[in-house]
């Protein structure tokens, strides 16, 4: 984990377009490309369903033997093109936004960089030096989070929930909706998991930064330790500032923990609805509206998985949304720097330019 600076309250999160002022024409194409990608490997996995549903409805007894044979072969090689499918977009738009994430990132740590060179001494002072370094890294990082792979993961996901659904709903809507009825169960769950990790993961980061922060001091003034002998005290600092974390971190990754096995249990709840209610819908013989005939196996499996990946992409996006949202607040707090002009700009050719510069330095009564 990385240390984490405490978020300045007073900072206003920029909008989602200027998270991107460092984005070029490369950047912007790479980008087009890599979301396109995204959405159309998202697309791949719920679209794969309908396949599994015409290979059930085959592994029928019904079915001739040499029949039988020739579909599942036409079903496996569908699949197979999928899956190369798959390969290529993933590859494309997880390859695109990665360089497009460290081109933007490299962008932003250089004019980070540039600005805080032409600061004048009065604005150094003006902050703790000792944490300049540890919010520099912490907002480099969740920058290059939010702008990189992240939102190919949020666009696929958001893409896999949207067909999901759809290919669900379209193809079976009375067995989709009472799947659909256990998603609230693992949404809840889901996003217990994450409040509960992600704060857990806060507190634990605001440990590190104290700690980062006693231990810099200790190296500033190493000799200074060394020569009062105070290892053994600054060693019981260090450690103190950890251990006020752990008890509180330790209780919430327990409960972190029973929401995760929540998740499960509620998926394995759609499991048994699901499948108990299609085995009664194809008892019954009860006609799906989509084809006018009795429901098939192959029409439930197809429901059943579609709606279920994408109820699974659903828990996906919360996360994204955090990274997003820290990069946001983190490109924030460093524009403000980035766009800062120094009071006294080393670059400014106004001011007394004389021809020629003569003199001695004279030091006259130096007491230490």
């Amino acid at each position: 984990m990385q240390p984490q600076k405490k978020r300045n309250p007073h900072v206003k999160p920029v909008s989602f377009l200027k998270l991107f002022r460092f984005a070029g024409a490369v950047e912007k194409i790479l980008m087009l490309i890599g979301y396109l990608a995204a959405a159309g490997n998202g697309v791949l996995m719920p679209l794969s369903t309908l396949i599994f549903g015409d290979l059930t409805n085959t592994f029928s007894p019904l079915t001739p033997p040499d029949e039988m044979v020739s579909e599942a072969g036409k079903s496996s090689l569908k699949l197979l093109g999928f899956a190369l499918g798959q390969l290529v977009l993933g590859y494309i738009s997880f390859a695109a936004s990665i360089v497009v994430g460290e081109r933007m990132a490299t962008a932003f740590r250089r004019a980070y960089f540039k600005s805080l060179i032409k600061q004048e001494i009065a604005f150094f002072d003006s902050i703790n030096p000792n944490e300049l370094s540890t919010s520099i890294a912490q907002q480099c990082s969740d920058f290059q989070n939010g702008v990189g792979d992240k939102i190919a993961t949020l666009v696929s996901s958001t893409a896999t929930v949207i067909s999901g659904f759809l290919v669900g709903y379209l193809k079976g809507w009375q067995e989709a909706l009472v799947i659909s009825a256990c998603i609230p169960l693992i949404g809840i769950a889901g996003a217990i998991y994450v409040y509960l990790f992600q704060r857990a993961t806060h507190i634990a980061n605001a440990a590190y930064a104290v700690a980062g922060g006693i231990a810099e001091e200790c190296l500033n003034a190493i000799r200074t330790v060394v020569a009062l002998c105070g290892q053994e005290r600054e060693m019981e600092r260090y450690q103190e500032s950890l251990l006020k974390a752990k008890a509180k971190v330790v209780r919430l990754i327990y409960f972190a923990g029973l929401a995760m096995g929540g998740i499960f249990c509620s998926e394995m709840c759609a499991y048994a609805v699901g499948f108990w209610y299609g085995s009664r819908l194809i008892k019954n013989q009860t006609v799906n509206p989509v084809t006018d005939k009795p429901y098939s196996p192959g029409d439930i499996i197809t429901v059943f998985f579609s709606v279920l990946l994408g109820a699974q992409a659903l828990s996906q996006i919360p996360p994204c949304l955090s990274n997003l949202s820290d990069a946001k607040v983190a490109a924030a707090e460093a524009y403000q720097i980035i766009d800062r002009k120094s009071l006294i700009d080393p670059d400014d050719p106004k001011g007394l330019k004389p021809e020629t510069v003569e003199g001695n330095i004279e030091f006259k009564n130096l007491v230490f």
